[in-house]
C-alpha cells in the first residue's frame, strides 16, 4: 500500500510542476511578444512635434513613456543627448520603412529595441526605443508565480491524497482482505461492487469464490461416491474368499498329507486375494485424495495387532509357520486411520509369512516407553543386500507398476511406507545378520 500510495502522490507531484512550467513558459512568450509589439509601435508612433522638438533642441531631447527610454541618435550611433548609451547599428531602415526591432537576451524577458530611421542625417536621424532590461512587473510576477507554485503544489498533493489516493487506498485494502477469503469454507465478506473497474475486480472475487465452493461440494460428494463403491469392492471380495478361506482350512484337515502342500498354497493364495482387495482399496484412497486429515481417529494398537496375529497364526499353520505375537495387556492408542492401521500391520505379517522359509516363526512384539510405541516384525529368510533394504525403504505407491502377484513386488510395502508417512511413524527397514528381514515402526502414543 505504501508503494501505491508514494506513486500516486508521486505522480500528482509531477502534473503539478509540469503545469507550474508551462504556465511560466507561457507568460515568458507572452510577455516577449508583447514587449516586442510595444517597442515597435512606440518606435513607429513618434508624433511629428517630438520629430521637431529633437531637430531644434537635439542635446536636451529624449522621451520617457512608461518603462520604455526614447533617445535619437545619428546614422553612426552617436546619441544626441550626451546622456544617451552608445549604440553601433549593423543595419539601419529606411527612411519612411517600418520600425526595425532588435533583440538580445538579458534575463527570461527579452530586451528590445525598435529603430526608426527619421532623416537621412543630422542628429535626430535614428530615433531609438529601449525598453527595460526585465519588466517590472515581471519581478512580480516571479515571486507571485514562486509563492503560487508552493500553494499550488501543496493544494494538489493534500487534494490527491484526501479525495482521490485515501478513498482508492480503503478499496483496494477492503478488496485485498476479502481476496484471502476466496476459496475458504467461509462466506465471502459482503462488499459493495461500484460501477468501476475495482467493482469489477470485486464482482470476479465473488463468482470465483462461489464456483470454487460449488467445485468443493461437487468434488466432495463425487469422493464420497467413489468412497462407498470402493468399500463395496472391497467388501464384495473379501466375503467369498473369507468363505474360501473357510472352506480351505476345514478341507486341510481331511485331506491326504500328499496334496497338503497344495491346499497351503492355495490358502496363501486366497490370503493374497484377500489382502489384494484391501490393500487396493486403501491405495486408491491415498492417492486419489479420498483421506483427509479429519480421518486420522485414536486407534488402539494393541488390540489391532491382537487381531492380526490371530488371524496370521491361522494362516500360518498352512506353511508350518508359527506366528508369535507379544502384545501387552493395557490399549497402546495412537492416532490414525483405524483400518489403514490394520492394513499396514497385516501387509507387514503376511510379507513375513509369504517370503520366509517354512518352519521358521515370524515374530511379532508391540511395547512401550517414554509415550511412545514400538511395533516389531520379524521373519527369516536369506541375507539381503543393502539395495534391497533401500528399495523397501524408499518404495511408493507410484513405484508400485510390477505385476502384482504373491512372490512379486505388490503394494503391501508401498502402503506400509505410506501409512507410517501419513501418521506421523518412523520405518526402519532392518538386514539380519542371520538372514531374514526385521521391520521396526516407532510412533508417538495418543
Amino acid at each position: 500500500m505504501s508503494s501505491l500510495r508514494s506513486s500516486i502522490a508521486t505522480s500528482a507531484l509531477a502534473g503539478a510542476s509540469m503545469l507550474v512550467v508551462f504556465v511560466t513558459v507561457s507568460i515568458i512568450v507572452s510577455a516577449n511578444l508583447l514587449a516586442k509589439q510595444q517597442v515597435g509601435e512606440i518606435a513607429g508612433s513618434i508624433p511629428a512635434s517630438e520629430q521637431q522638438a529633437c531637430i531644434d533642441d537635439p542635446e536636451g531631447w529624449h522621451l520617457v513613456k512608461g518603462v520604455v527610454m526614447i533617445w535619437a541618435y545619428d546614422i553612426d550611433g552617436k546619441p544626441s543627448n550626451p546622456h544617451g548609451p552608445t549604440m553601433t547599428f549593423d543595419e539601419l531602415p529606411d527612411v519612411g520603412d517600418p520600425p526595425l526591432v532588435l533583440s538580445h537576451f538579458s534575463s527570461p524577458i527579452r530586451h528590445f529595441q525598435g529603430v526608426h530611421r527619421m532623416n537621412e542625417s543630422g542628429p535626430c536621424a535614428v530615433i531609438v526605443v529601449n525598453g527595460p532590461d526585465e519588466l517590472p512587473l515581471f519581478a512580480g510576477i516571479k515571486r507571485t508565480g514562486f509563492i503560487a507554485m508552493i500553494f499550488g503544489l501543496a493544494a494538489v498533493f493534500i487534494g490527491t491524497m484526501m479525495f482521490s489516493v485515501r478513498p482508492l487506498l480503503a478499496r483496494i485494502t477492503v478488496l485485498a482482505n476479502a481476496a484471502h477469503h476466496v476459496g475458504s469454507t467461509g462466506p465471502f465478506p459482503v462488499i459493495e461492487a461500484d460501477p468501476d473497474e475495482l467493482g469489477d475486480v470485486t464482482r470476479a472475487l465473488q463468482g470465483a469464490h462461489q464456483r470454487i465452493q460449488s467445485d468443493r461440494e461437487e468434488l466432495a460428494r463425487r469422493h464420497q461416491i467413489l468412497e462407498r463403491h470402493l468399500a463395496s469392492v472391497a467388501h464384495d471380495l473379501r466375503t467369498p474368499l473369507a468363505a474360501l478361506q473357510l472352506t480351505l482350512e476345514a478341507l486341510a484337515e481331511k485331506v491326504p498329507t500328499a496334496i497338503d502342500a497344495d491346499v497351503g498354497e492355495a490358502q496363501l493364495e486366497v490370503a493374497y486375494l484377500e489382502a489384494l482387495a484391501d490393500n487396493l482399496h486403501h491405495a486408491s484412497r491415498l492417492t486419489g485424495g479420498l483421506m483427509v486429515d479429519g480421518d486420522a481417529t485414536r486407534v488402539d494398537l494393541s488390540t489391532i495387532v491382537r487381531r492380526v496375529g490371530l488371524r496370521f497364526a491361522i494362516l500360518g499353520r498352512s506353511k508350518h509357520i508359527e506366528v508369535c505375537c507379544a502384545v501387552p495387556d493395557e490399549p497402546l492408542y495412537t492416532d490414525c486411520d483405524s483400518a489403514s492401521a490394520e492394513r499396514a500391520i497385516a501387509n507387514l505379517v503376511h510379507n513375513a509369512l509369504v517370503h520366509g522359509p517354512d518352519n521358521h516363526p515370524v515374530g511379532i512384539a508391540l511395547d512401550s516407553a517414554h509415550n511412545a510405541f514400538r511395533l516389531t516384525v520379524s521373519s527369516g529368510g536369506p541375507v539381503l543386500t543393502e539395495e534391497v533394504i533401500q528399495a523397501l525403504s524408499s518404495r511408493q505407491l507410484h513405484d508400485t507398476t510390477e505385476s502384482r502377484t504373491r512372490h512379486g513386488e505388490g503394494l503391501g510395502v508401498a502402503i506400509v511406507n505410506a501409512v507410517a508417512k501419513r501418521a506421523g511413524w518412523h520405518t526402519e527397514w532392518i538386514a539380519r545378520e542371520d538372514g531374514g528381514l526385521e521391520v521396526r515402526i516407532t510412533g508417538n502414543l495418543a
